[in-house]
């Protein structure tokens, strides 16, 4: 419990209740006892039965209308960010900036592959730096590496734009690309999280969808230079809503981010 809290955070108070709730479990079924086991004296824990989600939660609580704002700022930021307007049209992006198409295919792979192993290197750092400042590091990042890739179409440097693409997801994998699900899940309390997710879970497949299909006609009528800058405006544009918006939930319990909620 200690490992999953946080070396700074006190467990002391948790102890208590989950003891008592293993005794509760154990004399359920006595079978599971184990012979070294030492009950605790604490009597079984008696829970408050959470209310049933549903819109009007919505509607009444402020935490959880500030938190579906910030989860549909964090979704349609992920989405706008334009990550999928270079995943899904990344051969393409090196072909018109001047990349062989035999090499273009190999550069999409290659930088698939980074993506995915550079993921694995950023998750321990979500607890050790924060959420936020791993978004907002990341949103930023992408935004001048989203105009270097535009400047890459006005030069035809091929290689600026395969450095460009290469940076731009990495920074998509330093926080963006993870961040948006967890603190989108943090910030809803237990009774209105599975709604919640779930209109936050359409809101990001639904700008998913929007990229996608938008991408190719916008770089068919305007110029690529114009697209990618038009990207890294949004990274720029959605970084000050989530320094504003969003709060911090690194080391915080649930009823502590609904406080916050209900404040601001």
């Amino acid at each position: 419990l200690q490992r999953l809290r946080g070396d700074n955070y006190d467990i002391s108070g948790e102890i208590p209740t989950a003891t008592s709730k293993v005794d509760y479990d154990l004399n359920i079924d006595p079978g599971n006892m184990d012979e070294d086991y030492i009950p605790s004296s604490v009597a079984p824990p008696t829970l408050p039965e959470e209310p049933k989600p549903s819109l009007r939660t919505f509607i009444s609580e402020r935490a959880t209308r500030r938190a579906f704002l910030c989860a549909f700022v964090l979704m349609a930021a992920q989405q706008l960010t334009g990550i999928n307007a270079v995943n899904y049209y990344s051969t393409s992006i090196f072909i018109d900036s001047g990349v062989s198409h035999g090499n273009a295919i190999y550069y999409t792979v290659l930088t698939s592959l980074f993506q995915v192993i550079l993921t694995f290197f950023v998750i321990p750092c979500v607890d050790r730096f924060g959420r936020k400042v791993l978004q907002l590091s990341g949103m930023l990042f992408m935004g001048f590496v989203a105009y270097t890739l535009a400047f890459s179409f006005y030069t035809h440097l091929h290689i600026l734009s395969v450095f460009s693409v290469v940076l731009f997801v990495s920074a998509f994998s330093m926080g963006p690309g993870a961040v948006p699900w967890l603190v989108s899940a943090e910030l809803f309390s237990d009774a209105s999280r599975s709604v919640g997710m779930s209109m936050a879970a359409s809101l990001n497949w639904i700008f998913n969808g929007l990229v996608g299909l938008t991408t190719p006609i916008l770089i068919s009528n305007l110029h690529p230079p114009f697209v990618f800058a038009m990207f890294a405006s949004f990274n720029l544009i959605f970084a000050v809503f989530i320094a504003i918006l969003v709060p911090e939930t690194k080391n915080k319990t649930t009823d502590q981010i609904q406080l916050i909620l209900q404040s601001q």
